[in-house]
């Protein structure tokens, strides 16, 4: 007489083993430095997102009543003066933003659609405005001496990759330049 044995994995258990054979490797999340100061001018990242925007702004011949899609990569970032010389403007988002993505300008003829016209567009709020939206802000800040930078850099394609970001932001006679390298964009 022979002896058959059978070995029975509960189906569960054949089912994880699958999901995790097929499943690709998950990297762990990496601490980043999303924050430089320079002089009196504090730079604190909230925000790196690519993103569809419906529009018929800044499209060659667009059609009326027509809403086109325009790949943007979105940047929101919190500007604070610090020290105590009083506010008279902020330096916003058109003066130096540059986004490049393995070196190439996201804004380069190669990945722009030939209909759409060139420029960045941007919001300046006060900080105290723009809330605390999914503990984006850091924890200590002066509300009446920030303000939060949204800028929207229109790029032709999907582009994926480490991101270098240079900005400049700054108050009153005190721009500076923020450069911010490898920031991961998905």
């Amino acid at each position: 007489m022979k002896t058959q044995i059978k070995i029975v994995l509960p189906a569960i258990a054949v089912l994880v083993l699958c999901v995790a054979a097929l499943s690709p490797s998950v990297k762990p999340l990496v601490p980043y430095e999303r924050e430089q100061t320079k002089g009196n001018v504090r730079v604190v990242l909230l925000k790196v997102e690519r993103a569809t925007v419906f529009t018929s702004q800044n499209i060659r011949d667009a059609k009326p009543d027509r809403s086109y899609p325009v790949p943007v990569i979105g940047v929101t970032y919190l500007v604070e003066a610090l020290g105590n010389e009083l506010i008279k403007n902020w330096n916003v988002y058109s003066t130096g933003e540059e986004i490049t993505i393995g070196g190439q300008k996201v804004e380069s003829d190669a990945f722009m659609p030939e209909n759409l016209i060139r420029g960045s567009k941007g919001v300046t709020s006060p900080a105290s405005a723009y809330g605390n939206r999914l503990g984006e802000l850091p924890k200590s800040f002066d509300k009446n001496r920030s303000s939060v930078e949204e800028i929207h850099v229109p790029t032709g394609s999907s582009q994926r990759g480490m991101v270098r970001l240079q900005l400049k932001a700054g108050f009153n006679d005190h721009p500076e330049t923020f450069i911010f390298d490898n920031v991961p964009l998905n």
